[in-house]
């Protein structure tokens, strides 16, 4: 080898060492200032140019950047790393098919690298985000073949994401946005064991702190909400996403002292989240929770809708049979109790309340007459009900006076009448 070739081969091993000190220390104007350099020597230089494509991705100069690794993309059509930067660069300038088939590609070449999923996963993120935005998942529900779509795309980005976390465990940037995609898909509990998990992989990533105290109000948990916001405050106190939610959790607390505005806004989301998802046992379940949460303890209509999804929870049949009871409602409390001994064979706690409604023998009877003139009304219960239903002439003649007292006082037109038989 010449003396000529020598000093060649060590003026470019020169700049690839100056190269790496400058790329390792982010000083990535120095390293494409080494790169022109390089280019006089050895114009293709596949280091050299990959960590210049690198350089121009940190500087946030996709275009320039593109260019480079189009033709390293040429020269090595079956290296991974290229495709990977490639679809980075694509991303960078919103051109989202590009980027997706060189994400793709990257993965079919090398299937073991964890990196080119979290890769392909955020670049698609980011094409619904463009596409659809934060909201869509709500206001979708008027466009039911979009929203289908939609869904499809964030159930895409899931798998990319549990296959990389088999070859990446403890990456916090995909449990995060793991984490985010199930928020988007309104699988509130899968969103927070990822995001416990991201925080506890990286304490100091601010924006999972903020999304996941976006969970917490969304779950009607506004105190832990606002803890997780000001915990991302103490981190970066200009995170600007953070300081906009503090602000607008502030003002809301200033209008709403007693919570009443909150509460119709969470209830809401939530029957909204049951429209999409109608045949989900989880979202029927936790919109019942909702209810509860905010102090509506007759949510009657959520649970039969539940109950007919999964009829084997006992807690919610439990609640239903009670709901019936409190309304007075005994004849159709003791059948629905009657039907969960069936399926929950020697309970006792559904024995108790069978008990208590039919004890020794006696039921109660409820007759409540809408929209009926009252002078009907008093020919029914003095004529019709006592005959049919009483058939004891000392209890009948009673029945008929106190019944006649009501009505002369103004008294309600619901009767409840307790007969009770003997043993």
């Amino acid at each position: 080898m010449s003396t000529e070739n020598l000093t060649k081969d060590n003026q470019v091993e020169q700049i690839i060492k100056r190269m790496d000190f400058f790329y390792e220390n982010r000083k990535y104007d120095h390293v494409l200032e080494e790169y022109g350099q390089l280019m006089r020597h050895v114009p293709d230089h596949y280091d050299g140019t990959l960590q210049a494509g690198w350089a121009h991705y940190y500087l946030g100069q996709d275009e320039d950047g593109a260019q480079l690794l189009k033709r390293l993309v040429s020269l090595y059509p079956e290296d991974d790393k290229v495709h990977c930067l490639l679809g980075l660069l694509y991303r960078g300038l919103y051109q989202f098919e590009e980027a997706i088939f060189h994400g793709k590609k990257a993965i079919e070449i090398n299937s073991n690298k964890g990196f080119h999923y979290l890769d392909l996963a955020t670049t698609l993120n980011a094409k619904v985000q463009d596409k659809h935005g934060d909201s869509f998942i709500f206001t979708g529900i008027k466009h039911p073949t979009i929203l289908e779509e939609y869904k499809l795309e964030l159930d895409t980005i899931v798998e990319l994401l549990q296959t990389g976390m088999k070859l990446m465990p403890d990456s916090a940037s995909m449990h995060g946005l793991l984490g985010f995609t199930y928020l988007r898909l309104c699988m509130f509990e899968e969103a927070e064991d990822a995001f416990k998990t991201t925080l506890a992989l990286n304490p100091q990533f601010v924006k999972y702190y903020v999304v996941y105290g976006k969970l917490q109000y969304f779950l009607g948990r506004k105190d832990e909400a606002k803890k997780l916001v000001h915990l991302a405050l103490t981190i970066n106190p200009e995170d600007s996403t953070a300081l906009e939610i503090a602000q607008y959790m502030d003002k809301e607390g200033e209008i709403d002292k007693y919570g009443a505005i909150y509460a119709v806004q969470i209830k809401s989301l939530h029957r909204r989240i049951v429209q999409l998802y109608p045949k989900s046992q989880v979202h029927h379940l936790r919109l019942i929770k909702i209810l509860f949460h905010f102090g509506e303890n007759e949510p009657r209509k959520e649970i039969k809708a539940y109950l007919k999804l999964n009829p084997n929870d006992l807690e919610m049949n439990l609640s239903y049979g009670k709901i019936l009871y409190d309304n007075l409602e005994y004849k159709e409390a003791l059948e629905h109790f009657r039907r969960c001994n069936t399926i929950f064979l020697d309970n006792e706690h559904i024995q108790n309340w069978i008990d208590r409604i039919s004890e020794s023998g006696s039921f109660v009877i409820n007759f409540i007459y809408w929209g009926i003139k009252p002078i009907y009304k008093l020919i029914i219960w003095l004529i019709i009900y006592p005959c049919l239903v009483i058939k004891n002439s000392p209890a009948i003649i009673q029945f008929i006076y106190l019944k006649v007292r009501n009505f002369l006082k103004g008294g309600k037109d619901e009767i409840s009448l307790q007969y009770t038989g003997r043993k």
